[in-house]
């Protein structure tokens, strides 16, 4: 089982977090009927965690002590009951992208391995004390809980966000990227659905390159699709878009590798 999974069951059996979200998106099925990995972690869920229940809704399945059934189970309603401290804030941050905002991040981080995120919620500023304390509390109460197992230590990445419209105005600019913005940038390719572009090495001295990136940023800001998200309430669809995005992808990349 993923080590991701595992924890956060973890965390939920001992009450350190209410709830935790399984998506089947993430195993690349899109249909209750065409979901084997997922059921498999399902069925391993019930062996190893008796007391969790499992919910399903228009996002996945709800892993809890507590049962959602004929609940109708909004976003702001599926973040409150997973445990995210801003959940009524996150329809105001994705309406208003260029107004910086504060992302918290629990993560297990390993000795030799990369962290592994378990959860993350996004925050206005004025509630970044709130916020950090709540993560604080998860934090210290899970080490507590999985200090004599190997499945790692949890700590909490706090990162302030660069909004689309930065990073769009300092390319135009011809201005270099640092780090954290070059990361802003790759992870909002991969939001869209681009998982082998958003590791592209752009030269943003091609103008082609720089073109490109800044379609792919405009479009972030602008996405045709917002309307119907979450996706996941249209599985069929999903998968359809997903197919569309990936043709995409494959092309947008034979176009910059023919530039070399």
């Amino acid at each position: 089982m993923d080590q991701s999974i595992l924890i956060n069951a973890t965390l939920v059996q001992n009450n350190i977090r209410p709830a935790f979200l399984l998506q089947s998106i993430n195993f690349g099925e899109y249909t209750i009927n065409k979901r084997e990995k997922t059921n498999l972690i399902l069925e391993e869920l019930k062996d190893k965690f008796p007391e969790l229940l499992q919910t399903e809704c228009s996002q996945g399945i709800i892993l809890s002590k507590k049962q959602y059934l004929n609940e109708a189970i909004t976003c702001e309603r599926l973040g409150e009951i997973i445990g995210y401290p801003s959940c009524k804030e996150y329809e105001y941050i994705t309406e208003h992208p260029d107004e910086i905002y504060t992302i918290f991040e629990l993560h297990a981080q390993t000795s030799g391995q990369d962290s592994i995120q378990l959860l993350a919620n996004c925050c206005k500023h004025e509630n970044i004390k709130r916020d950090r304390l709540v993560f604080k509390n998860m934090a210290e109460k899970a080490n507590t809980i999985l200090k004599d197992t190997n499945l790692g230590d949890i700590i909490v990445i706090e990162t302030d966000t660069i909004t689309i419209t930065t990073l769009i105005n300092k390319l135009l600019n011809n201005q270099s990227l640092n780090n954290q913005e070059n990361f802003e940038v790759n992870n909002h390719i991969w939001n869209l659905g681009m998982e082998k572009l958003n590791e592209y090495s752009f030269d943003y001295s091609n103008p082609i390159h720089k073109g490109i990136v800044l379609t792919l940023l405009s479009y972030c800001n602008n996405t045709t699709l917002s309307p119907f998200y979450p996706l996941q309430k249209y599985p069929k669809e999903m998968e359809e878009v997903n197919k569309i995005t990936g043709k995409w992808e494959t092309e947008m990349l034979r176009i910059l590798d023919s530039l070399n």
